[in-house]
């Protein structure tokens, strides 16, 4: 591994990083207990080692991904998710607030149940990421 490839991780990463996959296992996991397949789309954000972390299991299990810093999440709404929630699919995130934000007043705005873990997640990199399912 060169140096370019190799990463850092001091103690309290790996601390910091359980504890918040212990926090997304939690609240919105009782959520898609429902729908034994899991979400069909994970909204994520690349930039967060978790988000795109917990992208990458829902993926290898099928889901859909969707980071709104490559797509606007307006138009997914239109075009895509309300779709995948119509048809009774779910959708996950663990996004920063604003994102929540945007997915939890478009779900509502179309009757959907928005269930959201009540303590956001710190992420090694130092963002605060919410933990959010739809469906």
């Amino acid at each position: 591994m060169t140096a370019a490839n190799s990463v850092h991780l001091t103690r309290r990463d790996v601390l910091a990083a359980g504890s918040a996959l212990a926090a997304a296992a939690t609240l919105p996991g009782q959520a898609l207990a429902a729908s034994a397949k899991g979400p069909a789309l994970v909204v994520f954000d690349a930039r967060f080692g978790l988000s795109a972390h917990l992208a990458e299991r829902r993926a290898a299990r099928g889901a859909a991904t969707l980071d709104p810093r490559d797509h606007d999440l307006g138009l997914a709404w239109r075009v895509q998710l309300a779709g995948l929630l119509d048809a009774g699919e779910h959708i996950e995130g663990l996004t920063l607030w604003s994102d929540r934000l945007v997915c939890e007043i478009l779900a509502r705005d179309a009757g959907h149940a928005f269930v959201a873990s009540e303590r956001p997640q710190a992420s090694p990199e130092g963002a605060m990421l919410y933990h959010w399912v739809i469906g």
